[in-house]
């Protein structure tokens, strides 16, 4: 048995710290183990996923044969075919301390720092038999840090079997049988000589990385950088069984991704939608300020017992102003840094339990309730309560075209719960700033719509490439100009348009006349698909068939036309109006719907009476 002896004492690793998935690599080094799970892996990847990795075998070590190596070597190109993503420290590690991703959201969001891999990879390690250890090595004085995996290939591990360092933990280098760990690195894939393999797991997300590369790195860490702190999981996992039951499968994402992609058959104004992200985003002073919001640290240590770090954003904005797509743009750039990001759903009944798997989530978190006033009463205050016994830092963007109703609620809510309102960052008046202070920001935004556009239908440049001199007072008019442009060749896009409203009747014209070149809508008038859009539009029916049929039936035009008004809800479900099914069936974007319901309700309110009853 070796053992490293440590001149300082160590909180058994066994003990209870008030936020479990952070390891302090001074207070807590063998806390490390608590994030090693037997059985997690297998239970977490789909059966395709999990064929492949090496299991437990009775001999894996015996009469002078070890066969640790290649189960080792499987273990890693099995991690690397997962297309995991490298992604940084979260935002509130501290020097020797940081929250580690615990397996389940490694395998279920495919993100994650060299020491969450180490810990995904000494799960299935034990999986295999195999006996890992984490160590952790600093360079520059400590400004440098990385984590790695070290196998003795001539050492099985089972429950109950011999330990390596009788602490659990050594911070000086270890001599097995007294000679130096650094002669015994097994320095690449061939190597014949070495009998421990250091093992740079982060090389899984390096495309075009391999067995031979992670060893030959891992090696030079040995070698070349300054021991930190050497946790022996395989002895600690050995001493006491893993008790905690795994969880049945992936992470249900509550959320919704915030970006989503553009269907292959994709009408025309599909390329408008925010959630889409066609456009390229448009810098402004405003996500600098959400930026610095999300990634702050805590203004105060809030490691104590339910005092998380969680803040509130709300971003209001007429429509058209950009606030989801500003929304959309934060989620990618936090997701992009390790953070789990999404919408929430806007048409289904958001569960205390749902919410509470958040609550479970070690990753940190943005969840962006779009539109906010028209959640359902409570919602937003729900989501803050709820999410407040989160450990890691937690982001909840709220979005709305203003403050009434909805953010008077919403304050009562929050100080009835001892929310401190003074410290909500409020962005009003979306996009004014921005084009106050750079007059060039809608040329620009005009022309890289029109280059996405073209790229998207796959026609050539507009060949005038005029830029119209009234571009609008949204960022929304200034799109619908580029794809009024790119989308339709009878119209001149240089042409002065009255008004916002002239402009939406144009975009209503093209999109319309793509919608009646579908053989059942061909002989319809455009007065009709006018109403069934606007009706729709109002209702917002779920995306189900089904639905849409019924709205449509409250139209005297459709109401006797079974038949023909299936075929025209089904195509409307899968092609016309077409969501990512958990979003309601209407005509976007939402400023060109509301023109286009006031246009045929307000000039026909008997129908409209009609409908709603």
């Amino acid at each position: 048995m070796m053992s490293c002896v440590s001149t300082e004492t160590c909180t058994p690793w066994y003990c209870v710290m008030s936020d479990r998935f952070f390891w302090d690599s001074v207070k807590y080094p063998t806390g490390l183990v608590d994030m090693v799970h037997v059985g997690w892996v297998q239970r977490l990847l789909r059966a395709a996923q999990w064929s492949g990795f090496p299991g437990p075998e009775p001999d894996l070590v015996a009469h002078g044969q070890t066969r640790v190596g290649p189960h080792a070597r499987r273990i890693f190109e099995k991690f690397a075919e997962l297309g995991i993503e490298w992604v940084s420290e979260p935002t509130d590690s501290e020097p020797g301390a940081q929250r580690i991703r615990p397996v389940n959201e490694v395998l279920a969001f495919r993100k994650a720092t060299c020491i969450d891999l180490c810990v995904a990879f000494c799960c299935a390690a034990l999986d295999a038999g195999i006996y890992p250890l984490i160590l952790t090595v600093t360079a520059d004085g400590g400004q440098r840090r990385h984590a790695i995996v070290l196998v003795p290939m001539e050492r099985q591990w089972v429950i109950g079997c011999d330990v390596l360092i009788d602490e659990g933990f050594s911070r000086e280098s270890m001599l097995p049988n007294r000679e130096d760990l650094r002669a015994l690195m097994v320095e690449s894939a061939d190597d014949p000589r070495g009998t421990w393999l250091a093992i740079d797991v982060e090389q899984v997300t390096e495309p075009g990385a391999g067995w031979g590369v992670a060893l030959s790195r891992g090696a030079a860490y040995i070698r070349d950088w300054d021991w930190d702190v050497l946790v022996d999981i395989g002895g600690l996992r050995s001493r006491i069984p893993d008790r905690e039951i795994p969880p049945g499968g992936h992470i249900d994402k509550v959320l919704m991704p915030a970006r989503t992609p553009l269907p292959i058959d994709f009408t025309p104004l599909q390329l408008i939608r925010a959630r889409h992200a066609i456009v390229p985003f448009q810098e402004g002073p405003e996500i600098q300020q959400l930026r610095t919001w999300a990634t702050r640290m805590p203004e105060e240590a809030a490691r104590h017992e339910g005092d998380g770090d969680i803040a509130v954003a709300v971003v209001t904005g007429a429509g058209g102003t950009g606030k989801t797509r500003m929304a959309v743009q934060l989620c990618e750039e936090l997701s992009g840094k390790g953070w789990y990001t999404g919408f929430l759903p806007s048409t289904t009944e958001i569960t205390d339990a749902e919410l509470s798997a958040l609550v479970e989530v070690a990753t940190e978190l943005l969840v962006v309730v779009d539109y906010a006033e028209e959640a359902r009463r409570g919602l937003v205050a729900r989501v803050v309560r709820v999410l407040r016994a989160r450990q890691s830092p937690t982001r909840i963007v709220l979005t709305a075209r203003g403050t009434d109703q909805w953010w008077d609620d919403f304050r009562r809510r929050m100080v009835q719960d001892g929310n401190d309102m003074n410290r909500i960052l409020r962005i009003s008046n979306l996009g004014q700033t921005h084009q106050d202070t750079d007059p060039c920001v809608f040329t620009n935004l005009y022309k890289r719509a029109v280059e996405k556009f073209c790229e998207h239908m796959k026609v050539d440049l507009p060949s005038n490439g005029v830029v119209p001199n009234d571009l609008g007072g949204t960022a929304l008019d200034v799109i619908l100009r580029a794809w009024r442009a790119v989308c339709s060749e009878r119209v001149d896009s240089t042409a002065m348009l009255s008004d916002q409203s002239e402009l939406y009747e144009s975009v209503l014209e093209i999109e319309f006349a793509q919608w009646r070149k579908a053989p059942i809508l061909a002989e319809v008038s455009t007065r009709h698909l006018h109403r069934a859009a606007a009706t729709l539009s109002l209702i917002s029916p779920a995306s189900d068939e089904e639905q849409v049929d019924a709205v449509l039936s409250a139209l005297p035009e459709w109401s006797s036309e079974h038949l023909r008004r299936g075929r025209f809800a089904e195509l409307l479900v899968q092609a016309l109006l077409r969501t990512d099914g958990k979003k309601p069936i209407c005509l976007q974007p939402d400023p060109v719907a509301d023109h286009l319901i006031l246009t045929v309700f307000g000039n026909n309110p008997e129908l409209l009476d009609d409908i709603l009853s």
